[in-house]
Formats: C-alpha cells, structure tokens, sequence
C-alpha cells in the first residue's frame, strides 16, 4: 500500500503495527465488547513499549500496548479501542447486503472486523465484484450477514487474487477440484539453493508452516521438485491447508483440503503453534544480527506479517534467505557452489531496528533455530548466532565472514553443505522418505517466477 505507507513516513497519520495474528485476536475481542488481548507474542520485540511499542512514526504517541504481570510473568497487553470504519472484501454482495465468498482465495478475519467495527459504533465498506439477486448465494458462501454491512463498493474488476491479478484460478476457491499444473523446475538461482538446502529440514508427516520471501518461492517448488508435497502437510496462516500453495505469500492455494477464517485457523492449529506441536516453520530472513535478533519492518514497513505469532510456539524455526541482497547472482553446478556477484546489501549486520525475532528469548525458550542461505548454514546458540555449513568451494573468510558486519561463533565441526543441493539433478529426497523413486511431469522454466511457474494454466472465465 504504497499511498498509506508514503503518509505513514511523512507523519500524516498516526500509525500502528501489530503482529498479524495478534491483531486479527484483538478485534476479535473487540467485536466481544472485551477490554483488549494478553498474549507473549511481541515481548522485548518493537512491539514492547519499552522498546517503541508497535509505533511507526513520530506523530504516533498513545500508548496502544502494555507490560504487565500475570502469574509472575510477564505479557503484552494489547488494548482494545472503538474502530471507526472496517473496509472488508467479498465476490459477490445481495440485495440486502449479504456478502458473499464464493471466489476468495480466503476470507482472513472479515467478519470479525466487521462485527468489530458494529459492536464500538463504526462503519463496515464492503467492496464486491458484483450485486446478485436476494437468494442467489449459496447459505454457506455467505460469510459477513447484511446487517452488518452499511456500504457496498462495487468493482467489476476486482481481481480474484493480487498475487495473479490477471487471471482467475479455478481451484483457488475451493469446491472445484483441478488437476495440478506440471511440476515447475527453476533455475539454480540463489533463492532456489537456500531453498534446497531448506527442503533438507523436512521430515515425513511433518505439519509445517511456511511464511512469505525464500520458504514460499524456494522451498516449497523444490519439495515439490522432490515429490515431498503429499507427504508433509503444509498450513498457511491466511487459511489454508494443504493444497499446491504457490506465489510470493503462498496465499494463492490450489485444491485447498480445509478453508477456515484465519482467527478459526489460528484456533485449530494453536493446538500446534502455540503449544509447540507444529513440528517447523520456513520464514523469511531480513536482516540478522550477532544475537540472532532478525528485522522484518525496514523502511518499506512490509512488517512482520504472522510470523512473530507462529515461531511463538513452534518447536524448529528455519528462516530461509539469501545470504547477501541486491543483485546476487550465483551458478551451481557439479556439486559446487560459485559466487557470479555478490549482492550490495548485507543481511548479516551489527545493528537492526525493529526487532521482530528476539534470538534471547527464543533461545531461553528451548527452540531449535536455524538460519538457511545459498551459501551457509547458522544455528542459534546460548552465545548468538554460529556458523555450521558452507557451501563446497566456499572461501569462508571472503565469501562469507567477510560479507558480515560482525564475526560470528563458528562451530568446531563446521562441515559442508550437501552436494547435492548444487547439482540441478533431483537430490532424491522421496527415495529417501519413501524408498521409492519419483517420476515427476515437469515444466521447464529458464527465468525467475511464482512457484506455480508462468505456464499456470488453471485458469478460466469466473462463474456468473
């Protein structure tokens, strides 16, 4: 939201950023008429007031968010507060406001804001792709009630996904099941070999979480590459499961098994995310630190999207990345790894701002971090982050300590990454879990795109 993000840096408006779970519970509890949210998620994070508490500009000054004390320990206490107006989306909207969900890719908390906003004497803003006659949607397709709803925006075209604005993906919405494009093979671009070598941390049966950046468009293609995808099952907080999740977000989701709202989700698999069940999580790098503190906000403001919710309770945290940003190109082959250009933005730094991930505190907490790029491998230890893999050929003095803004721990049994993860053959990972080889339909690509690959052809005019 570029307009939105431009105000927030030029002090125009006040402006918050909570942990995206976090706020999707506090309107829950909004719309229960409940006086806010206690929860750990964001403790000695940007997110603590004494550390900035969630403000993102300096006009920002209310004090939204508190430390208290429960059970002798300590919490964040979000507070709840009167929401003026909730802007919502649906497909389709009836003559007496029911709006309908029958081409979302998914609904997030819409009914919850809406209830939310009703509940403190607000507005709900509906906008629809189209208005039908009263009885034309299906009951269960009908997600927020018309007495909710004040106004209808209509857009026709409104597209089904922002992730694939350009096309209509049957599949996507449930309901429709369609067979799966053929399994795309990218280039041995840095992405994908941080993603290989992410792949590695998979275990059958495993029940994972896979965020945005490197774990969507590396990860998951190359364990589909491997013919892993039916053998794990892979959850996305924005509400889906299961299914061929591609595109940046890994939002978009062909032939989905199970479509809840997102706070429904969280609720169901909390049994997994925060009870410590959830056997990993694949998320994104920004920028690290010696301490293992990682920054997902930076001057774009993306911020830390569900993240800071999931690794809460999540047994292995793997954050997947390039090791360096900024037009890093690299070439595998044979085994072996060579640095083509090295990337002008370092990750690894001295200092960030806006911690997102506390290394500290998820160290004390027991958890098994890892930090997954093309080129090395690091372990979070009592003492701060430790180097534990390179890749074969690496020169570990100028291609990776030498492209750190500190030096790191590195482990006395520092060892080479798998080979494998730089031959563009298969690395035979289904042989592994399975004992039984994998013949994929493949898809030639000779360029950068969505895990879905540009030849996605699931595709077709939407019902009317």
């Amino acid at each position: 939201m570029p307009n939105l993000i431009a105000m927030i840096k030029a002090n125009k408006v006040e402006a918050y950023s909570y942990p995206l779970a976090t706020g999707h519970f506090l309107t829950r509890e909004i719309a229960a008429g409940r006086q806010g949210y206690l929860s750990k998620v964001g403790l000695h994070t940007y997110v603590d007031p004494r550390q900035g508490g969630a403000r993102l500009n300096a006009r920002t000054t209310e004090d939204m968010v508190e430390v208290r004390d429960f059970g002798g320990e300590e919490w964040i206490w979000y507070k709840g507060f009167p929401i003026s107006v909730a802007i919502i989306r649906g497909t389709s909207a009836d003559e007496v406001g029911n709006i309908g969900y029958e081409e979302e890719v998914g609904s997030l908390s819409a009914l919850n804001q809406a209830q939310a906003a009703k509940s403190t004497g607000g507005i709900v803003i509906a906008q629809v792709k189209r208005r039908v006659k009263k009885g034309a949607l299906h009951p269960r397709h009908v997600l927020v009630p018309g007495w909710l709803v004040d106004y209808i925006v209509v857009d026709p075209q409104q597209p089904q996904s922002a992730g694939f604005p350009d096309r209509y993906i049957e599949g996507a919405a449930g309901g429709l099941l369609v067979p799966e494009p053929p399994i795309t093979v990218h280039p041995m671009s840095a992405d994908k070999l941080a993603g290989r070598r992410a792949a590695l941390e998979l275990h059958p049966g495993d029940v994972i979480n896979v965020g945005a950046g490197t774990g969507s468009t590396g990860m998951v293609p190359s364990a589909r590459e491997e013919g892993l995808a039916p053998l794990y099952t892979h959850t996305a907080e924005h509400g889906t499961v299961v299914g061929l999740h591609g595109g940046f977000t890994g939002a978009t989701v062909i032939n989905p098994t199970y479509m809840p709202d997102y706070v429904t989700l969280f609720h169901h698999y909390y049994g997994h995310y925060y009870g410590g069940n959830l056997a990993s999580c694949f998320l994104a790098i920004g920028e690290v630190d010696k301490e293992g503190n990682l920054n997902r906000l930076g001057d774009l403001l993306i911020g830390p999207g569900g993240s800071m919710d999931i690794a809460q309770g999540t047994r292995r945290i793997i954050f997947c990345g390039t090791f360096t940003a900024g037009g890093l190109q690299v070439e595998a082959k044979g085994g072996r790894l060579r640095i083509v250009r090295e990337g002008s933005i370092m990750r690894f730094v001295n200092r960030i701002r806006d911690i997102c991930f506390n290394g500290r505190d998820f160290w004390a907490m027991g958890k098994d971090v890892i930090f997954v790029t093309e080129r090395a491998v690091f372990r979070l230890t009592a003492k701060g982050i430790e180097l534990t893999e390179v890749a074969p050929d690496t020169d570990v003095e100028r291609e990776v300590l030498g492209r750190m803004e500190f030096r790191p721990e590195v482990s006395p049994q520092l060892k080479e990454m798998d080979a494998r993860i730089f031959d563009p053959k298969p690395m035979g990972l289904h042989m592994e879990w399975t004992g039984r080889p994998f013949v994929p339909q493949v898809a030639m690509v000779t360029a950068e795109a969505h895990s879905f690959g540009p030849q996605l052809a699931l595709q077709g005019q939407p019902p009317q």
